[in-house]
Formats: C-alpha cells, structure tokens, sequence
C-alpha cells in the first residue's frame, strides 16, 4: 500500500468528489501521525539501548520524512537484536 488512489467516477458531483478526496487525505494524515509517533517511540528507544551498549544507532535517512511500513519493521527487527545483545 505504497500509494492509494482515489476511484473518481465521472458521475459524480464536484462536491461529492471534493468530499471522497477530503475524506482519504484525512486517512493519509492520520496515517503519517501514527508513524511519526511510532518512529519516535522508537528512536527514544533505540537511543537508550545504543548508548548503554555503546553501539550506532539506527539510520535514518534524511529523506525519510515520515517512515514506511517496512522501515518501521527493519527498525523493530534492529531494536529487538539490540535487545537480545544485551541480555
């Protein structure tokens, strides 16, 4: 689910359209708060682990405005073995 795109039919008015639009941009930025949340989380958690273990933290890269589904996996996968490493 990279992108969505939104069916328009060409039976609809412009305002229903404006509303169908409206309503999934809505989506998308409830979206794109929930992973920003969840990336900071993260980092919070990663930046403990990395400096009790004195190892490099997780790159982010700075193009990364807000983290896809997968980059947040690849984080978790990091995160866990930080934490198997210090057990």
């Amino acid at each position: 689910m990279l992108f969505e795109m939104v069916q328009l039919s060409e039976s609809l008015t412009i305002l229903q359209m404006e509303k169908d639009l409206r309503s999934h941009v809505d989506s998308l930025s409830t979206q794109k708060q929930k992973r920003l949340q969840q990336l900071r989380q993260r980092l919070q958690v990663d930046e403990q682990l990395c400096a009790s273990l004195g190892t490099t933290p997780f790159h982010i890269p700075p193009s990364c405005v807000v983290p896809t589904e997968q980059q947040l996996a690849d984080f978790d996968d990091h995160i866990q073995q930080l934490e198997a490493e210090k057990v």
